[in-house]
């Protein structure tokens, strides 16, 4: 009974979220009624007022009450911030992904080489970017369903927990976000890592290997390992970064009759990344 009353109340609140972003949906105060309508759901909002989600003989469209059809609407609401959570994930792969591979490659090295030999090596390739159409087909996805799904997260936080306090639910909300970008994350990471280490060539062969060898779980390997280090860090760095980005704000920008510019959220993003790291 009380997993269905929470399931209900997420429901609820995601309906909250779609509503705001459906055309079809009238959203109105206490005490409204159409005058024709086929169905009607009440939902009671934290200020005693109620949203009223209804639709009329000559509107086909109807909102579907499905919660995963509805998380999805909360996503595609969070927009702007899937597709810079999406863009900047991507940049960073790309500019790091020559580091990351000499470092894979210095952890998987045989105790007989040594790791000048590996460096050296590795050099003389020239295979900087090996991999990195995988590393970028898993990053920016997860990005985007994290830090989109951040968003999404903390504003239903905020409308069905709003006597918690802002940081309580920031972390919650990033540990919610990462758990849903890890489902993506977790197997792009291993196949990548395969095709890094040089022991597949590429990403169809390492995933049809894992795949005869263990079905789908066996791209799954070390997921509890990895959401016990990514999810701290995520509630770190998304905190601080709150934290920083309104300090910065009330300290730098409003005295002097601003809003963040672009530099301001790169020194932000640099500190916060600096300090949870």
């Amino acid at each position: 009974q009380e997993v269905d009353h929470v399931l209900s109340e997420i429901e609820s609140a995601m309906l909250i979220i779609a509503a705001r972003k459906q055309p079809s949906v009238k959203v109105c105060s206490a005490g409204w009624a159409p005058a024709r309508k086929l169905n009607k759901r009440k939902i009671h909002t934290n200020d005693h007022s109620q949203i009223v989600l209804a639709t009329t003989v000559n509107d086909s469209k109807v909102l579907d009450a499905n919660p995963l059809r509805i998380f999805v609407n909360a996503l595609i609401s969070a927009k702007e911030h899937l597709l810079a959570g999406g863009f900047a994930r991507g940049v960073s792969i790309l500019v790091m992904h020559p580091v990351d591979s000499l470092k894979t490659r210095l952890q998987a090295r045989p105790g007989s080489v040594s790791a000048a030999q590996i460096v050296s090596k590795y050099f003389a390739e020239r295979s900087f970017l090996s991999g990195v159409s995988s590393a970028l087909l898993g990053q920016i996805p997860y990005g985007m369903l994290t830090f989109g799904s951040y968003e999404a997260y903390k504003q239903l936080l905020l409308e069905r927990l709003p006597n918690v306090s802002e940081p309580a639910r920031r972390a919650m909300a990033a540990t919610l976000g990462d758990l849903t970008g890890s489902l993506w994350i977790t197997p792009a990471e291993f196949l990548k890592q395969q095709v890094q280490s040089g022991a597949f060539p590429n990403v169809l062969t390492a995933f049809r290997d894992a795949v005869s060898r263990g079905g789908v779980k066996a791209l799954y390997q070390g997921y509890s390992g990895q959401i016990s280090r990514d999810v701290p860090f995520r509630i770190a760095q998304l905190s601080i970064y709150e934290a920083v980005r309104n300090r910065w704000q009330s300290t730098f920008c409003e005295p002097h009759g601003r809003s963040m510019q672009d530099r301001d959220n790169l020194l932000v993003g640099a500190l916060a990344g600096s300090l949870s790291a």
